[in-house]
């Protein structure tokens, strides 16, 4: 019962999710059944009766053996009809109607003989753009096949009286009327008139066809059908469709694929928040919205709770799921607990933590690899202990000594992969591992590029970040696939914009490799990778 139920339920679902498609094929294959009923010219239709029968009179009173009696009923019922559909029948049905409109084979295409059942009756039915006419032909094509089948019936009776009647003759030209031989045939002859004389056809007229029904248009009956066939092809292209997408539905498909924990649904931020790069633990710290990022905080430590986890790499699978606000969400939220936390903006594809927090992009990350700025000239302080004015986005002060201080990304390099790798690099998340409690790092997204697989060992540990509508199934085995490769301490799974889940939205990885204006507008500064003169 737990099975069924559960199948039903999966179907429901289905059906919910691609109602649209369903609706449409119900509603446009009937409409479209009863347009093309109601363009068809009328037509009618009669029909003729006719009983078969296996008692011959001519051969009961000569006591001869009827060979129809050995036959199969239902063979004899498709001989009869093989019979009545032959074109000399037609012609002669036209011939009796005086018709000239028509051919004996258009004739026939209009026209049918069945069996009627378990009866040995056959059905002669005839269509035709006139109920009178309908009728006619009808009647007498059951009257003509009649008569062909008498014709059939007596043809070897005829066939065997002409021949005694040329013996007889020749006897009489030799003038042997008087030979045994000339009496006998003339028994015989006497015989075969007798028996063509009494031999009837296997069949009799039991029906005429009085009357004609139309049978075009019929758009009830076309509508009806056409309704059957819409459901039928609605609820085939929805679970075909729904079979197709590669979409992942819901967030449990993502955690059992991945074999990792979901530690939060996040909502999508408000479309203020949107509109202006805000981030909800720093402006809306007490809102209903900012209550699942210390619910990610709390499943965090529980599941890092063996090996606590001083640097957490926040990523995702591709672009746009949402990755750097939730780093910057959960750093404030670990901020607030009184931690002293650092949060590194290492995406030098699209950098995006400077434009959340509304600070300068430079001096950065980058300027300190290459030995052009200090970390105190780099780090941002953000003050996270009360809410700040109206008006204002947060309260952002630098230098200082408050729990939160973003380093963002600095002037982006020509080639990203390479200057991630480069030792400087490593100096920094060491340096910054040293000077504080955690250290949140925003990091590139893991499918298509190398940058956050390069950083997985010098971090402790990894959490992904996951848009339903932007995950598709070919991706979420590559990412199964990349992350049991690169032996990453991955925590768990966060899935963003939970509200908008099954949504349908394009797929692409969507992150690229040029060089053009940054999304701030700034000019990227190209830079040589070298080893930087302090950290």
């Amino acid at each position: 019962m737990n099975v069924g139920g559960s199948a039903l339920g999966t179907y429901l679902q289905v059906l919910r999710r691609r109602k649209l498609i369903a609706l449409q094929a119900i509603v446009i294959v009937p409409a479209v059944a009863v347009a093309l009923s109601m363009m068809q010219p009328p037509r009618y239709s009669a029909s003729a009766e006719v009983l078969l029968s296996r008692q011959n009179l001519a051969n009961s009173l000569t006591n001869v053996a009827d060979p129809t009696l050995t036959i199969d009923a239902q063979r004899l019922v498709d001989t009869q009809t093989n019979v009545a559909e032959t074109p000399q029948i037609a012609s002669a049905v036209l011939a009796a109607a005086h018709l000239i409109d028509r051919t004996p084979g258009q004739f026939l295409a209009a026209s049918s003989v069945t069996a009627k059942g378990d009866a040995d009756v056959l059905v002669f039915q005839v269509s035709d753009r006139h109920a009178t006419t309908a009728a006619l032909l009808a009647t007498l094509y059951a009257q003509q096949y009649l008569v062909y089948s008498n014709q059939l019936a007596t043809r070897a009776l005829r066939t065997a009286r002409q021949e005694v009647d040329a013996k007889i003759a020749d006897l009489e030209a030799a003038g042997a009327r008087r030979s045994p031989l000339y009496a006998d045939l003339l028994g015989k002859d006497q015989q075969l008139a007798t028996m063509e004389a009494l031999q009837t056809g296997n069949a009799t007229l039991l029906k005429t066809a009085d009357s004609a029904s139309q049978v075009q248009p019929t758009p009830v009956r076309n509508g009806l059908l056409g309704l059957l066939v819409g459901i039928i092809l609605g609820l085939g292209l929805a679970f075909l469709r729904d079979h197709l997408d590669t979409r992942v539905r819901n967030a449990a498909d993502v955690s059992e694929q991945l074999g990792l924990p979901l530690l939060a649904r996040l909502p999508a931020p408000s479309r203020s928040l949107r509109r202006d790069n805000r981030l909800v633990m720093l402006e809306e710290p007490t809102s209903n919205d900012a209550e699942p990022f210390r619910m990610l905080l709390t499943n965090l430590e529980f599941v890092s709770h063996e090996h606590e986890a001083r640097t957490i790499m926040v990523t995702s699978a591709c672009a746009g799921e949402g990755k750097s606000t939730t780093a910057a969400n959960l750093a404030l939220t670990l901020a607030r607990t009184g931690k002293h936390v650092a949060l590194v903006d290492l995406d030098l594809r699209r950098p995006f933590l400077h434009e959340l927090f509304h600070v300068p992009q430079a001096p950065g990350l980058t300027n300190m690899v290459l030995g052009n700025a200090t970390l105190d000239d780099a780090l941002v302080s953000v003050s996270v202990g009360s809410r700040p004015g109206p008006g204002t986005r947060g309260q952002v002060e630098r230098p200082g000594d408050s729990s939160l201080a973003v380093l963002c990304s600095g002037p982006l390099p020509p080639n990203p992969g390479e200057f991630i790798r480069s030792r400087g690099i490593g100096r920094l998340m060491a340096a910054l591992k040293e000077g504080f409690d955690t250290v949140i790092v925003d990091a590139a997204p893991l499918l298509g590029l190398g940058d956050s697989l390069a950083l997985i060992p010098g971090v402790d540990a990894l959490l992904l970040v996951a848009r339903l509508e932007l995950l598709r199934r070919p991706m979420l085995h590559e990412l199964q696939r990349v992350l049991e490769g690169s032996g990453a301490n991955a925590l768990g799974i966060v899935v963003t914009d939970a509200q908008r889940e099954g949504d349908a939205y394009g797929y692409g990885y969507g992150y690229g490799y040029g060089y053009g204006a940054s999304k701030n507008g700034r000019r990227q500064i190209p830079l040589e990778v070298s080893e930087p003169s302090r950290v």
